[in-house]
């Protein structure tokens, strides 16, 4: 788990903040006596221990001590028992080879990691949950390695909603979307940078009002509709922006080896034109996500 973190969250907090941190590090690393076991490693116990990881805790809980504590509990424990850190491409390839979502190497103007997420990509019920869970916590750890380095230490998720429409959604994606959502939140607090949904269809209206309950004040903030590629420059430069989205970036999604652009449908993985249908796009208004 030893990775380069040029992190530094403490520059972000006031004085009175700095203060509770301060105190709740000498809680952790008191509680850590009786959470941590023979068995974990000690590069393990010392990212458990990590001044920012901790900050990250206490942000994502409004630096409430007593509900920071129990998070970083949690934490600690689902880390242990997934070991987010030991998948590999093997263990996700058909999510691989649908395409959905890939790092495309640029970054924001906030030197967070971009996250490309093609939602017409996803056929419902295609591919087994557990691969799919896998799929969005690997991704993570690979774009937060990448973030640590930039000193971020946040990634930014770029929602692209072209053609997004029924047959990309059934009502058990919701149940998906919130196990997503919980994992994103609860083991990965304060990693998100920005959320940026391009295009949103009326789907997503429906779709967000389901999981809207679910989000945190937090997250809900870092949320942006757009329907303009010019508008995305307020987020990403042209330069690190992928060329369908108006930028200039060539960076290309890298297929398996001896595949070719391939959506799943029906449980079976074909060969198809990757041309997005046109969906109906939303009235964009940010009021929505309040």
């Amino acid at each position: 788990m030893t990775q380069i973190d040029n992190t530094d969250f403490i520059k972000e907090l006031n004085e009175k903040q700095v203060q509770v941190f301060q105190k709740f590090k000498d809680t952790v690393e008191a509680q850590s006596q009786t959470t941590f076991t023979a068995q974990m490693s000690e590069e393990n116990k010392k990212f458990y221990l990590n001044q920012n990881e901790i900050i990250r805790i206490l942000l994502a809980r409004d630096f409430d001590p007593k509900k920071s504590l129990e998070m970083w509990k949690n934490w600690v424990q689902w880390r242990e028992q997934n070991k987010p850190e030991t998948i590999k491409e093997q263990d996700i390839v058909e999510e691989l080879k649908a395409g959905k979502a890939f790092l495309t190497g640029g970054y924001d103007i906030q030197k967070n990691p971009i996250l490309v997420a093609v939602f017409r990509r996803h056929i419902p019920g295609a591919i087994p949950r557990e691969t799919t869970e896998k799929f969005f916590i690997h991704y993570l750890e690979d774009a937060l390695k990448k973030a640590r380095q930039t000193g971020s230490g946040r990634v930014t998720i770029f929602a692209d909603m072209v053609g997004y429409s029924n047959k990309n959604f059934s009502t058990k994606d919701s149940d998906l979307i919130k196990k997503l959502l919980s994992i994103l939140q609860d083991n990965y607090p304060e990693s998100l940078g920005k959320l940026i949904v391009f295009k949103p269809t009326w789907l997503f209206k429906f779709v967000y009002a389901i999981v809207k309950p679910f989000l945190s004040k937090r997250t809900k903030e870092k949320i942006v509709l757009l329907k303009k590629e010019e508008e995305i420059l307020k987020y990403i430069s042209k330069e690190e922006l992928l060329a369908e989205y108006g930028g200039t970036s060539t960076f290309q999604y890298a297929y398996p080896p001896g595949s070719k652009p391939l959506n799943v449908l029906e449980g079976k993985v074909e060969i198809v034109n990757e041309k997005p249908e046109n969906g109906e796009e939303a009235e964009v208004d940010q009021n929505i996500l309040e």
